[in-house]
């Protein structure tokens, strides 16, 4: 585990990409006749942190992370901040979250998107401990005497955790998982286009020609983005051992694009929508072994 928010948990692929924090001190300022002013230390200023997150459906569910943070947020929870080495970073608020949606569903579901939270400290709340789970959640409500008594209840909807507790950190390791099931997803559209193309042919014969010419450009398209990620794939060696079948499927997707790509304008229509079934059906088998490199790629052992 990277760290923990209250109930919100980063870890894996779930962890920050980048974490910002601002620390200032207050002085004030005493004018003296005829010199410079004194200046003598008043405070601290509050800490603020924010933290640079990405959620894919590859690893987790979107929406649900993001609901639950503004669900926190909203009930204005103060959430102990811990690592996984059990370092104590205080107890926070949330006061923003910024939300870039990148990538949707055909059905309008959130597929993937970056996410930064804006933390505030809370000075004089009870600091949090790192240690043994327990029955009761650390969160807890800023002013709970002025908020219904609902507000008490914890924010993580997207998971559930106890009390933090100190876990060996991960050692840095980088992976383009991100990236490869970004290009994996949009592989992925432009096999459906084919399908859709060629199944629009059937309907009209006279499109036929018009058909295999855009299913030809789509083809070359689809090679592309596979050809792409088996680069990538080739370059992460610590994941490529545990996703043997991954380049394999990869192989055939390409292959059958290839072949795709090559139909005469004049093909018969049922070369075509062969062609198409296998390369859609390999797609699947792509989609399937990706889908074990990056929830390999976010445990322990693929951490090292």
């Amino acid at each position: 585990m990277f760290a923990q928010l209250g109930n919100h948990i980063f870890q894996g692929i779930k962890s920050p990409h980048s974490w910002d924090e601002s620390n200032a001190a207050r002085y004030g300022k005493i004018p003296l006749v005829n010199g410079k002013d004194v200046i003598q230390h008043t405070g601290e200023d509050l800490a603020e942190i924010n933290l640079s997150l990405r959620y894919s459906v590859e690893f987790c569910d979107p929406a649900a992370e993001i609901a639950a943070l503004k669900k926190s947020m909203k009930r204005a929870l103060i959430l102990p901040f811990i690592t996984g080495e059990g370092e104590v970073i205080g107890n926070f608020v949330i006061t923003g979250i910024d939300v870039t949606n990148e990538h949707f569903s055909s059905t309008g579901l959130l597929e993937m998107a970056s996410v930064s939270l804006k933390l505030m400290e809370h000075a004089y709340s009870k600091k949090p401990k790192a240690g043994k789970k327990t029955a009761t959640t650390t969160a807890t409500v800023a002013a709970p005497s002025a908020m219904p008594e609902q507000f008490n209840e914890p924010a993580g909807e997207a998971m559930e955790s106890a009390d933090p507790v100190a876990e060996p950190p991960l050692p840095p390791v980088e992976s383009p998982s991100i990236e490869m099931a970004l290009l994996l997803l949009k592989g992925k559209e432009v096999v459906d286009k084919i399908k859709k193309v060629a199944a629009n042919a059937k309907k009209n014969i006279n499109n036929v020609k018009r058909a295999v010419r855009e299913a030809r450009q789509l083809a070359d398209r689809a090679k592309e983005l596979y050809t792409n990620v088996k680069t990538k794939v080739e370059n992460a060696k610590k994941i490529i051992e545990r996703a043997k079948n991954l380049p394999t499927s990869l192989n055939g997707a390409i292959k059958y694009a290839e072949d795709l790509s090559k139909i005469d304008n004049l093909a018969d229509m049922s070369v075509l929508q062969s062609n198409v079934a296998a390369l859609s059906e390999s797609s699947d088998k792509v989609k399937a072994a990706s889908a074990q490199v990056v929830a390999f790629s976010a445990t322990r052992e693929g951490g090292k």
